[in-house]
C-alpha cells in the first residue's frame, strides 16, 4: 500500500525479545515485508516491580534493552529520517483500488465471455447433427445402373452384312451378297414372299441394306444424378462449412476479448511492481491459475472443461510471449 520511496522510513518493533537476534526476523525477511531497522524490547519489564528482590531477575535487563532500543529509535533513526511525500503512496493506494476494480470486472467479463463458448459448442453440435442427417439421407444423389445399348461393329474388308433399316438389327452376318441390287437373294430373305425371316416385323427386303458393319447390343454403365437430393446434400455441406467458419471467428473474437482484459491486468500489476512494496503477491499467471481453480470447483457444470481449456491456452500464450 506504500510507495517504494517510503521503505527507508519503515522500522520494526519486536517484542518478547530476549536480548538476542529475534527468530521472527527471519520470517519477516522471507515474507518480503519492508523494514530498514529492527528495535527489540520486552514489554514484561514495563509491568515489573521496581524492586531488586521482587519479580523476574531478568526484568532489569529487559528494561535496559527496551530503553536502548527507544533511544536508538528517537535519537538516531528518527533524527536522520528524511521527510517523504505521500504522493507516491497515494498513487499506489489509488493503483491498488484500480487493480481491485480491474480484477473484479475482469473475472465478471471473462466469465461472461467463457459462458459463450459452451453455447456456441452446443449450437455447433445441433447444426452438425441436423445437417449430417440431411447429408446422410441424400448422399446417394449419384447413382449408376446398367443399360443395354446398340453399337456398330466394323467388319473386315470383303465381309458384308445385311441390316434392316426398320428393325435396326443385323439380319445376316456374314452375308454372301455384296450389292444392294442383289440383297433379295440373301438367305435371310424368303424367296417366295420377299420378306425377311429374321426381322421381328418380317420386313420386306427393300428395307434392308448391305453394310460394312453389324449391329450389336452391349451393356454399359450409366451414371445419373438426382438433382433434388444433390441440392440438399450440397446445401447441408455448405451450412456446416459456413457455421464452422462462424464458430472460428466467434471463438477468435472471444479469445481476443479475454486476452485484452488480461493485458490490462498485466499492465496494472507491472505498474504496481515498479512503485509499490511489497510487490503485488500475484502475477498474471497466478491470477489465471486462480480463475482455473475456480472453474474446477464448478463440478455441477459439465461445460466448465471448455472454459478451463480456454484459460490454459491463454496462460500458455502469456508464458510464450
Amino acid at each position: 500500500m506504500f510507495g517504494k520511496d517510503i521503505k527507508p522510513n519503515i522500522c520494526t518493533f519486536i517484542t518478547f525479545a530476549d536480548d538476542a537476534v529475534p527468530a521472527v526476523r527471519t520470517s519477516l525477511q522471507s515474507s518480503c515485508l519492508a523494514f530498514s531497522e529492527v528495535f527489540t524490547f520486552n514489554n514484561s519489564a514495563l509491568f515489573a516491580e521496581n524492586q531488586k528482590s521482587a519479580g523476574n531477575p531478568l526484568s532489569p535487563m529487559f528494561w535496559e534493552m527496551g530503553c536502548s532500543s527507544f533511544e536508538r529509535f528517537f535519537l538516531k533513526f528518527v533524527r536522520k529520517m528524511e521527510k517523504k511525500s505521500i504522493s507516491l503512496t497515494k498513487s499506489v493506494f489509488n493503483e491498488r483500488i484500480y487493480l481491485k476494480s480491474v480484477v473484479s470486472n475482469l473475472l465478471l467479463q471473462v466469465t461472461e465471455e467463457l459462458l459463450k463458448i459452451p453455447d456456441i459448442k452446443k449450437k455447433q453440435e445441433e447444426v452438425y447433427n441436423t445437417q449430417t442427417n440431411v447429408m446422410r439421407d441424400n448422399e446417394n444423389y449419384k447413382f449408376t445402373y446398367e443399360e443395354t445399348k446398340q453399337i456398330c461393329v466394323d467388319v473386315q474388308p470383303g465381309v458384308h452384312v445385311n441390316n434392316c433399316r426398320l428393325c435396326n438389327i443385323t439380319c445376316h452376318h456374314p452375308c454372301q451378297i455384296s450389292s444392294d441390287d442383289e440383297k433379295n437373294k440373301c438367305t435371310a430373305i424368303n424367296q417366295i414372299t420377299g420378306k425377311c425371316i429374321v426381322c421381328p416385323k418380317q420386313c420386306h427386303w427393300r428395307f434392308h441394306y448391305i453394310g460394312s458393319y453389324f449391329l450389336e447390343e452391349t451393356t454399359v454403365t450409366v451414371t445419373k444424378y438426382n438433382d433434388l437430393m444433390k441440392g440438399r446434400y450440397k446445401e447441408a455441406k455448405t451450412t456446416i462449412e459456413k457455421f464452422n467458419q462462424y464458430l472460428k471467428t466467434t471463438e477468435d473474437s472471444i479469445f481476443k476479448n479475454i486476452n485484452s482484459m488480461l493485458e490490462r491486468l498485466s499492465r496494472c500489476i507491472t505498474r504496481l511492481q515498479k512503485i509499490a512494496f511489497p510487490d503485488d503477491p500475484l502475477t498474471l499467471d497466478e491470477h489465471i491459475d486462480l480463475m482455473i481453480e475456480a472453474e474446477k470447483r464448478k463440478l455441477h457444470n459439465p461445460m466448465h472443461l471448455e472454459r478451463i481449456k480456454t484459460l490454459q491456452n491463454l496462460k500458455k500464450m502469456k508464458m510464450c510471449a
